[in-house]
């Protein structure tokens, strides 16, 4: 009865699990490039400034790559679309707005329900 919904189920699921463990060996192979290029450009600069230089320089890099990184991590993430946000912030397209006249609308309509009984 449910195999087609349970089937597509498990093709999700492993399609899923396919996309991250190729997401993690894809992260792995870049952070290894990563440590490699900082190596060599580590080489290119000691050779260059000699080495308390370029542990000053790397260090000043790092640490206003990391001020910059926490500073945006401190910001709200935007998820909705500004347009969408502008006309969320309209207090007439409010949900409790709409409910309410919705509510409004069923006691209206029970009241005059009733008064059309009693004039029977």
């Amino acid at each position: 009865m449910f195999q087609p919904q349970l089937a597509a189920l498990r093709f999700a699921a492993k399609s899923a699990a396919r996309r991250t463990a190729w997401s993690i060996v894809g992260g792995l192979f870049l952070l290894a490039a990563l440590c490699f290029f900082t190596v060599a450009i580590w080489i290119f600069f000691e050779v260059r400034y000699g080495a308390a230089n370029t542990a000053v320089g790397f260090g000043l890099v790092l640490t206003l790559f990391g001020a910059l990184s926490l500073a945006y991590a401190r910001r709200p993430p935007r998820v909705v679309p500004k347009p969408a946000a502008r006309q969320m912030q309209n207090p007439m397209n409010s949900p409790a707005l709409s409910t309410a006249a919705i509510l409004n609308a069923v006691v209206l309509g029970i009241n005059a329900g009733r008064a059309v009984r009693r004039r029977d």
